[in-house]
């Protein structure tokens, strides 16, 4: 068998070879990370490339949008390797491999780039904290009825309509659809706010 892949690995060109050599590497890799991802370990969480979002440009990452993570790179070389080394093997030019190779990897690379934004986003639904809550805009779902009988109100937080419990700083009484603002958050996690219309009054 040995034998037989050196005869056969002598009749590939440098460029094959190259081609081979990236696509396997490469794909034991990500083969490791698969397996690691089946059993619960994030290869992404210690070593990743993913700049600050908050900088004017950032080529590793667009908003949360990484590109440059191990995941991504692996996924780059491993399509890269066997995309070019399938195209030399179908009879195609030099050129026209390392075309298709480039093209064939950096698809790979920004089609995990997007299923890891899309996991993240998933995972930060999941995991909000109703910190987030403190200063936003909600509406009176369930009439308020003072300091101590909390009502509910909708809010926005990371992108999902929430429905929270909360009270009135003054002890007002708030009706269904009335407009608040989330001045402050009880240690039960119940939300005390101030009619919006009441925060106006108090800075003119």
């Amino acid at each position: 068998m040995i034998a037989g892949f050196e005869e056969w690995w002598v009749t590939l060109s440098l460029l094959q070879q190259s081609f081979f050599v990236t696509a396997s590497i490469a794909s034991f890799f990500f083969l490791i990370i698969f397996v690691a991802s089946l059993f619960g370990f994030d290869s992404d969480t210690d070593v990743d490339f993913e700049m600050d979002a908050d900088s004017d440009f950032s080529p590793g990452a667009v908003g949360d949008f990484t590109l440059l993570s191990v995941r991504g790179i692996v996924a780059f070389f491993t399509f890269f390797g066997w995309g070019g080394f399938l195209i030399l093997n179908a009879g195609g030019t030099a050129i026209m491999a390392i075309i298709f190779a480039l093209i064939a990897g950096l698809a790979a690379l920004f089609v995990v780039g997007y299923l890891l934004y899309v996991f993240n986003n998933l995972t930060e639904v999941g995991n909000w904290s109703i910190q987030r809550a403190l200063y936003k805009e909600a509406e009176v779902y369930l009439p308020i009825e003072g300091d101590e009988t909390p009502g509910r109100v909708q809010i926005v937080i990371g992108g999902v309509l929430r429905e929270l419990p909360a009270v009135s700083s003054g002890n007002d009484k708030l009706p269904t659809g009335s407009l608040v603002t989330v001045v402050r958050i009880r240690e039960d996690g119940v939300l005390v706010v101030n009619r919006i219309g009441e925060l106006e009054e108090k800075f003119d």
